[in-house]
């Protein structure tokens, strides 16, 4: 897939209003249409986690998350404190990329998680997505942004790589921490440079 382009027109608009109206990016009929959500969509974000597999949960988790226990895990959303971009196929979440951040540590430092649907990886879509959230986190005051993630798992691995973060081990568990502003290139020069981040 290429790149698609950016809305610029529809960047200021908070999230909570109809997706018609809260587009990020307009791709093609063929590809999926990049939006922040709200808690409107949170039906289709339980969807999107259910449809994980068993390790693509323990993945995102850190565990073997149950139905109940992903509907309880969005359903405590802050949305004040939480940013969500998702890649939408008709209506169907197939990726999402959250940043979020703690009353402690406000907005300054904030959390990058990913998942994409199996069918939709490989793609370029989560490098979007990473793109996408960190742009609207910029513009919401998030400066640094922290990602963890299990050893092994190489797309994230890339992901904070091209970000031109630096990263840690903990064991089994990575650490990577890069900036918001841009100063290492994305993937995609192409998109327009403004921007923002997520813990919750």
């Amino acid at each position: 897939m290429r790149p698609p382009p950016f809305n610029d027109s529809d960047r200021q608009l908070p999230a909570g209003k109809p997706a018609d109206t809260t587009r990020l990016w307009q791709p093609d009929d063929a590809q999926p249409v990049i939006r922040r959500l709200g808690p409107q969509d949170s039906e289709a974000i339980v969807e999107h986690y259910r449809r994980l597999d068993e390790n693509d949960r323990y993945l995102r988790f850190f565990r073997i998350a149950s139905e109940a226990s992903i509907r309880s895990f969005v359903e405590g959303f802050d949305w004040s404190r939480t940013i969500l971009v998702g890649a939408l196929v008709d209506g169907v979440v197939c990726g999402l990329g959250e940043i979020g951040w703690s009353e402690a540590s406000g907005p300054f430092v904030a959390e990058f998680a990913i998942s994409v649907d199996r069918d939709w990886r490989h793609r370029g879509l989560a490098g979007w997505l990473m793109d996408a959230a960190c742009d609207i986190a910029f513009r919401e005051g998030v400066h640094a942004v922290e990602v963890r993630w299990l050893s092994g798992n190489d797309p994230v691995h890339r992901l904070v790589r091209r970000r031109g973060g630096t990263i840690q081990r903990e064991g089994s568990v990575l650490l990577g921490t890069f900036y918001t502003d841009r100063a290492a290139r994305p993937m995609y020069p192409g998109l327009p440079v403004q921007g923002g981040a997520a813990r919750r």
